[in-house]
């Protein structure tokens, strides 16, 4: 969605880059929540399914099922993600 966050987190350059695209490519701000939404509310979700616009790149169009990228189904990733995220809020969860 073309918000705020692409004006902070990088350079000038990559930070105008960001705002081009998502203005460009990006999902309108009243459909940002369409795939949170259908995620809820489909009875095909699966455990391990992904839901996001399905237009080019993922940056705008209908929800409906996506690929999972690969990096989500890395274990190695997964559990730094994890760490980094318990290490960022100070909360602790134990997976079970």
């Amino acid at each position: 969605a073309p918000t705020d966050i692409q004006q902070y987190g990088g350079s000038r350059l990559t930070n105008a880059i960001g705002r081009v695209i998502m203005r460009t490519l990006g999902q309108p701000l009243e459909y940002v929540a369409d795939p949170i939404t259908f995620a809820a509310t489909t009875p095909d979700g699966k455990a391990g399914s992904f839901i996001a616009p399905t237009g080019p790149f993922e940056l705008g169009g209908s929800p409906g099922f996506v690929k999972l990228p690969p990096a989500a189904l890395d274990d190695d990733h997964r559990a730094a993600l994890w760490r980094e995220s318990e290490r960022l809020t100070g909360v602790r969860y134990e997976i079970l």
